[in-house]
């Protein structure tokens, strides 16, 4: 048995027809032209160009924490310091990059408060926005392929280097860092996804979703893929350290399957802010029975450990991990 439980593509699917489009190419320039006759996107929808998505880049930075400049393809703002480390933020479905408390924000704060970086939020919310969400699915593909083209821009126009760029997203956000990592041909050092999406990208092919070889050092925190009644999340490990907080089911201080799948992007908070007495420390582990039968509660050499979170690529540890969470803030165990 797996950390993986059900998919809910079904659940999202039941509410609409997929009416799949015959086969087509849209272009957006300037990142690139997409179809859907070819593997693995096969008679999906097509995504929708980056204009009609209404895909904005908003760069925050120490200096102007709240009030963000916006990234144009062929303008960067005088605002950008090259020297620091940039990291993306991408949401997820209906997501809304300008409300007080929606994820972007809150990782954006967690960020510029407790370090020195150019941290650049990807705003793409009509696109994510679709009651039919395979739309927004789809739409991934074209938002990631422009965060892709938007770094390479910072790395030759602005001196940026690839050593520091950190892409960070949350449910379809954490599948848009994949095809950023692709756009870029994986020189991006770091993607990380956040209970990355499951309905629409459960897929072999790892073109079609994210996977270890869309950065130097992929990870994913499973929040949301073992719950009897629904998943959200993409069950399988599919980058080079995968986290399973309480084997990716039920997370302690929720009451909803929506709770658990956001609570992959408060880990990854609370890691930033109380990184120093919250560590989320994790241990290898082959699948959930290894951590029914208490086999996954110990590092068994001092290479394979891991810690959940901003800091998991200070790690040696590479494969699955399991760890235990609480109810109470800031939830970690040990």
């Amino acid at each position: 048995m797996s950390f993986g439980g059900l998919c809910s593509e079904d659940a999202f699917l039941d509410y609409t027809v997929f009416d799949s489009s015959h086969a087509e190419e849209i272009c957006s320039p300037p990142c690139g032209c997409f179809n859907n006759d070819d593997e693995p996107f096969v008679d999906t929808d097509l995504p929708e160009t980056w204009e009609t998505q209404g895909l904005q880049f908003e760069l925050y930075t120490p200096e102007n924490p709240d009030t963000h400049v916006d990234i144009l393809w062929d303008n960067i703002p005088s605002e950008y310091d090259p020297s620091r480390p940039t990291r993306f933020i991408i949401h997820g479905w209906w997501g809304q990059s300008g409300e007080p408390d929606t994820y972007p924000r809150l990782v954006k704060d967690a960020l510029l408060g407790s370090g020195d970086y150019n941290v650049i939020v990807v705003e793409w919310t009509e696109g994510a926005s679709h009651l039919y969400y395979p739309q927004s699915a789809m739409n991934t593909r074209v938002i990631g392929a422009c965060a892709g083209h938007m770094a390479s821009t910072l790395v030759s126009s602005a001196s940026a280097s690839w050593s520091g760029m950190h892409c960070i997203g949350t449910s379809l956000g954490g599948q848009t860092c994949g095809f950023m990592g692709e756009a870029t041909r994986a020189q991006m050092a770091r993607a990380t996804g956040l209970d990355p999406a499951g309905p629409m990208f459960d897929v072999t092919d790892p073109r079609g979703r994210i996977d270890a070889s869309d950065a130097q050092f992929v990870d994913n925190i499973h929040s949301n893929t073992n719950n009897d009644f629904i998943n959200l999340g993409l069950g399988n490990p599919v980058g080079h350290a995968d986290f399973y907080p309480n084997k990716g089911g039920i997370q302690p201080p929720c009451d909803s399957f929506v709770c658990d799948h956001g609570m992959a992007t408060e880990y990854m908070r609370v890691s930033i802010v109380e990184g120093s007495r919250c560590q989320y420390s994790a241990y290898p582990c082959n699948d959930e029975d290894d951590a029914d039968n208490g086999g996954c509660e110990n590092c068994i050499a001092g290479t394979d450990c891991q810690r959940m979170g901003y800091y998991a690529n200070t790690m040696p540890g590479r494969g699955t991990f399991f760890l235990r969470t609480v109810a109470d803030y800031p939830y970690c165990e040990n």
